[in-house]
C-alpha cells in the first residue's frame, strides 16, 4: 500500500494494536513535536529507535536531543548511529512502513509539507535481518552519553559553530577512554576475514570487534585499518618481513617473536599452550593477515595450506610481500 507524507501517523497508528509487542523506528532526522505524537501509539509497547544524530543535525535543530527523555520516561531504548539514512518503522518483525518521510513534521505533510512517499507491506523474518543489517553497530544512548552530547551541542550552539564536527563529536562514542588506559588483548585480534563471508552478524565477538574500531556499516570498514596496522602484533608482523631475506611472515616465526617478547608473552601468561589457542581462536592470526592484504593488496598477500580452517598451526600460513617485479 502507497502511503503519503500526510497519512504516514495515521497508518502507524492502524498498524500498532494491543496485541503488538514491538516497535522499531529509524529516522535520520526526529523532531521531538513529532514524536510525542506517536507516545500514544507506543505507550506500553517495547520501542526501539534509530537516529543519526549528528553533531551538524543537533546544532542546527533538524534533530531533537528531547527524544532522549522521552524514550527515558516510557522505557525504551534509543541508539545512535552516525550513517544512518533509512526511514522506515517495523512492528513486531512483519509489518514494514518504509519510505522517504523523516520523522519530523515536515517529513509527516505539516510545516514546509515535503513531497514524500511510503510503501506499507509485509516481510519474512530473512527480509527484516537484511534490512537490519547494520543496526547492531548502532551505540545505544545512556545517561553518560547523553549529557557528553548535550554539552557538547549546547557549547556549539551558543558559539553558533556550524563547522565540521566529525572527529571531536565521534569521541563521545568512541569505546576506548581517552586517558590511554586501554591495553591490549590477543581477543582483540579479528575474529573474522573481511572478504570470505566469514562475519556473522549474529555473533557477539564479531559485532564487538566492530564497535569497538568505531565501525558503523559493514560496507565500510576504513574504520578498522589503524587498529589492523598498527597493534603490536602487527608490528611484529612487519618487523619479521622487513628483516627476512623473502619478505615472509610464518606462523612459527611469528610466534617464536612473541614468545621472546616479554609484553606480548606476558598476555598469554607467559605460557606457550595458552599463546597458541588465543592465536588460533577463531582463527584470529590468518585473519589478521587477511586483514593486513585487504588494506594493503598492492604490498602483501596471504598464503595457506588448504587444510589450514580444519588445523590452523605453524606453518599452514604466511604473510608475504608482493614481487616488485
Amino acid at each position: 500500500m502507497l502511503v503519503t507524507q500526510n497519512e504516514l501517523i495515521r497508518v502507524i497508528g492502524q498498524s500498532v494494536n494491543k496485541n503488538t509487542k514491538e516497535i522499531i523506528i529509524s529516522s535520520a532526522y526526529i523532531k521531538e513535536d513529532l514524536f510525542q505524537e506517536l507516545v500514544p501509539i507506543l505507550r506500553n509497547k517495547s520501542v526501539k529507535v534509530y537516529v543519526r544524530w549528528d553533531a551538524q543535525d543537533l546544532i542546527s535543530g533538524a534533530s531533537d536531543l528531547g527524544i532522549y527523555q522521552i524514550c527515558k520516561n516510557h522505557g525504551w531504548k534509543l541508539f545512535r548511529n552516525q550513517r544512518l539514512h533509512a526511514k522506515f518503522a517495523v512492528v513486531d518483525y512483519k509489518i514494514l512502513i518504509l519510505g522517504s518521510s523523516n520523522y519530523t513534521m515536515s517529513g509527516t505533510g505539516r510545516s514546509r509539507m515535503n513531497i514524500e512517499r511510503n510503501i506499507v507491506t509485509t516481510i519474512e523474518q530473512e527480509q527484516f535481518e537484511a534490512l537490519f543489517e547494520d543496526y547492531n553497530l548502532s551505540v545505544e544512548i545512556n545517561d553518560d552519553i547523553f549529557k557528553k552530547i548535550n554539552d557538547y551541542v549546547m557549547e556549539h550552539s551558543e558559539k553558533k559553530d556550524y563547522s565540521h564536527h566529525s572527529n571531536q563529536f565521534q569521541k563521545i562514542f568512541e569505546p576506548n577512554d581517552s586517558q590511554g588506559s586501554y591495553r591490549f588483548d590477543f581477543l582483540d585480534l579479528p575474529p573474522f576475514r573481511p572478504t570470505d563471508n566469514s562475519f556473522n552478524p549474529k555473533l557477539e565477538d564479531h559485532i564487538s570487534f566492530l564497535k569497538s574500531n568505531n565501525v558503523y556499516s559493514i560496507y565500510d570498514l576504513s574504520p578498522v585499518e589503524d587498529f589492523v596496522k598498527n597493534n603490536p602484533v602487527s608490528k611484529k608482523i612487519f618487523e619479521i618481513i622487513k628483516s627476512s631475506r623473502d619478505g615472509c611472515c610464518r606462523w612459527g616465526t611469528l610466534e617464536r617473536n612473541i614468545k621472546n617478547d616479554v609484553y606480548l608473552f606476558s598476555l598469554a601468561n607467559y605460557d606457550i599452550a595458552i599463546l597458541k589457542d588465543l592465536l588460533t581462536s577463531n582463527h584470529r592470526l590468518f585473519n589478521l593477515f587477511t586483514w593486513i592484504s585487504f588494506f594493503e593488496p598492492d604490498q602483501y598477500y596471504v598464503w595457506n595450506r588448504e587444510s589450514y580452517l580444519a588445523d590452523p598451526r605453524e606453518g599452514t600460513c604466511s604473510l608475504n610481500l608482493k614481487s616488485k617485479e
